[in-house]
């Protein structure tokens, strides 16, 4: 669990990096920020294996609100640094109050808490250096003994993102928060963001306003109970109060009555302490939270399944065109004349079959064909005739045409061009190499065609060897052929030179073999083929363009360290009880 929240953290750190807009995107990035961190450090506590440790009371505020004055009122001295400056407070300083010779803080278990954070003393700690914080003994000088006080820096000030982490992570780990506001700011958005985040991890909460005029105390708690009421159930209230720190003369505040009731109130939470509701609350806002967290992630899911949707549109489209344009086309007849051609190869008269089939295992229709598929995109340009046949063509246009639609179709979503851009500009690198994976591939298709195609003359040849009147009758209409033609035909190797040579022996072949016993034989060949055709190039189309499409949107998730998978956060949120 922790490791994801780890990885979301990174994400929205990354998401608001260099942004100092105050837009109302970037208000909800932080505030997920926020509450990820409360998270992730309120896990670190509740699934801790170390001993038992004092309480922690932990001081929190905006700026200018006199939070380390309230500290020092809580500690009974003044060793909290105050000052009337904005921000002054950049580390979090930890005072422990006991008798005891020994802290009795496990280190260890401080560091957990304070990831990334290097233990100093309170004079080493260095203003230039936020990824410290420190922890003194102090002797009690009050009746808040064996507990530790926390002093804090603002959250809201202009540099505060730059050590809001630690602050958050003292939220998380304490016991009981003292909230101070004052009376100009405890109205402020940012304050009631992060006490809502409070309520929402059911941290213990005292709110304090300091330096406040007892003529305005009570309006101004019937204000602050009143916007409590806003964020709280029912029945549920938070009594603000009030303290002051008396200016120059903090001693009178350690020992007034206000002072003195804090105490007692902060005593007493003490005895109610129980691991077991912080380690439930911890879980129980990882879930309250959990769809803002991760509405990014899904989001670039959803995105990434209309990549994919997109690649199936266009492939679909691409077999579709394949079967209407060419398998269910007039421009099919150019497969079934191969057929034929060979057929008539078979039918020669004995003595001429034997040498045309020496030659054709010395100059072979695939090799010929590879040769002629390289040389025609170099010959497009030049003049130079396109031997390429119907079929070739129509299949190299379709692959064009399916990345051509799909980069203008990411090029029309606007709404996420983060996302859309950077897939385009990798289509558009890796298309060369697609398409001549893509060519590659045509050409074993043709080579495995090929092979089809002679199996379907061997198979129309021993049905005529069936009925010997047909066969001899066909013989003594090829014999009247020019063989030297069909030598031609079979070392050209390519169905432009078959249509064109052989166009007459061609058309009377077919018309005998329709008219004849043979005709729907003939239909049921035709039909085996083209189903052949059919499934290797759906496969085909499947395997180098489908796959291959897809894959550049994976190889994008795998290049993105911060990419969190379906697969993940489904396990993740089933883990914690979000799905079935």
């Amino acid at each position: 669990m922790r490791d994801l929240l780890q990885q979301l953290i990174h994400r929205q750190h990354a998401a608001i990096a260099g942004d100092q807009t105050d837009s109302d995107r970037l208000n909800a990035e932080r505030e997920n920020l926020t509450s990820l961190v409360l998270a992730d450090a309120a896990l670190a506590k509740a699934d801790s294996v170390f001993p038992e440790h004092p309480l922690q009371i932990v001081v929190i505020g905006p700026t200018q609100v006199g939070k380390s004055s309230v500290a020092n009122m809580l500690i009974g001295q003044n060793l909290a640094d105050a000052s009337p400056i904005a921000g002054y407070t950049v580390h979090c300083q930890g005072f422990y109050l006991t008798n005891k010779e020994a802290s009795g803080i496990d280190a260890d278990w401080l560091n957990n808490i304070f990831d990334g954070q290097l233990q100093r003393s309170q004079e080493s700690l260095d203003r230039d250096l936020l990824s410290e914080y420190s922890l003194s003994i102090v002797t009690p000088q009050n009746q808040l003994q064996n507990l530790v006080v926390w002093d804090t820096p603002d959250f809201d000030s202009v540099d505060s993102l730059n050590y809001s982490v630690p602050v958050l992570r003292a939220i998380a780990m304490a016991d009981l928060v003292v909230f101070v506001v004052s009376k100009e700011k405890y109205a402020d958005k940012s304050v009631w963001n992060l006490l809502r985040l409070l309520r929402d991890l059911n941290v213990p909460l005292i709110p304090v306003m300091n330096k406040t005029p007892v003529s305005i105390r009570d309006e101004l708690a019937e204000s602050f109970r009143s916007k409590y009421a806003r964020i709280a159930d029912a029945g549920e209230v938070a009594e603000l109060r009030f303290v002051d720190d008396y200016r120059e003369q903090m001693d009178q505040s350690f020992s007034s009555d206000d002072v003195q009731q804090l105490h007692a109130e902060i005593s007493s939470v003490a005895s109610r302490r129980n691991p077991e509701v912080l380690s439930n609350s911890a879980h129980d806002f990882v879930k309250l939270h959990w769809d803002d967290w991760t509405a990014p992630v899904t989001a670039e899911h959803q995105l990434r399944a209309q990549w994919k949707s997109d690649v199936d549109l266009v492939c679909d489209e691409a077999i579709r065109l394949y079967q209407s344009e060419y398998l269910q086309h007039d421009r099919y007849k150019e497969t079934f004349q191969l057929a034929l051609a060979e057929l008539l190869t078979l039918l020669e008269v004995p003595g001429l079959a034997e040498p045309i089939t020496r030659l054709r295992s010395l100059v072979t229709w695939p090799v010929r064909k590879l040769k002629q598929a390289a040389e025609s995109h170099q010959s497009a340009s030049s003049g130079i005739k396109d031997d390429r046949s119907e079929e070739r063509r129509l299949l190299e246009q379709l692959a064009e045409h399916a990345m051509t639609q799909l980069a203008a179709k990411c090029a029309e979503r606007q709404s996420d061009p983060a996302y859309w851009t950077p897939l385009v500009n990798s289509l558009a690198a890796k298309q060369p190499e697609l398409v001549n994976n893509y060519h590659r591939a045509l050409d074993s298709y043709q080579i495995m065609l090929q092979g089809e195609v002679e199996r379907a003359a061997q198979s129309l040849y021993k049905k005529l060897q069936e009925q010997p009147a047909t066969l001899n009758k066909l013989r003594a209409a090829r014999v009247t052929a020019d063989a030297a033609a069909i030598v031609l035909a079979v070392k050209s190797g390519g169905l432009g030179a078959v249509d064109l040579v052989l166009a007459p022996a061609m058309l009377s072949l077919t018309t005998m073999l329709t008219e004849g016993a043979l005709g729907k034989y003939m239909d049921n060949v035709q039909n085996d083929l083209r189903k052949y055709q059919q499934r290797e190039m759906t496969t085909l189309i499947n395997k180098k363009l489908r796959q291959r499409l897809k894959s550049i949107a994976s190889d994008s998730d795998r290049s993105d360290e911060l990419y969190i998978s379906e697969k993940q956060l489904s396990e993740i949120a089933e883990s914690i009880g979000l799905r079935a």
